[in-house]
């Protein structure tokens, strides 16, 4: 049997307050019903949170990012539900971004690729290389 995953890492939010930082310990350790009362959108059949976040500490000034991964798997639209709750809070005007990996355990032919979503405080857009490639395919003509 084929092993799937979606593997990513990126860091948001540079300069991370005091209260940001303890919004998100608390949305971290949140249960299931908790969870969707105040972040819809998110995809409880994963988990909650689906993904691993943390506070970087790394900066060479010293102030703080969430750094946001996933060691096996990880459900993007919790991830995007979460930013957008924390950009909706902590920072309206701000927009992120995060791309992914989608990988198989072993060479399945056409299991290869990856997404993309952009988050706001009012909107989250998704996106995958595997629609971007058929649509570059109709733009040049070729249908399959």
């Amino acid at each position: 049997m084929d092993n799937y995953y979606n593997q990513f890492s990126e860091l948001f939010c540079d300069r991370l307050s005091t209260d940001e930082i303890k919004w998100t310990e608390k949305m971290m350790s949140l249960a299931g019903g908790e969870v969707e009362k105040l972040l819809p959108g998110v995809d409880l059949e994963y988990g909650w949170p689906g993904f691993e976040c943390s506070i970087y500490r790394a900066n060479p000034d010293g102030s703080a990012a969430l750094w946001i991964r996933s060691e096996g798997s990880f459900c993007p639209e919790n991830v995007a539900a979460f930013l957008r709750a924390f950009l909706r809070r902590f920072r309206p005007s701000e927009v992120v971004k995060f791309t992914w990996a989608g990988v198989c355990d072993r060479p399945v032919a056409g299991e290869f690729g990856g997404g993309w979503a952009v988050v706001s405080a009012r909107k989250i857009v998704f996106g995958n290389t595997w629609d971007a490639a058929t649509d570059a395919l109709k733009r040049m003509g070729v249908r399959r």
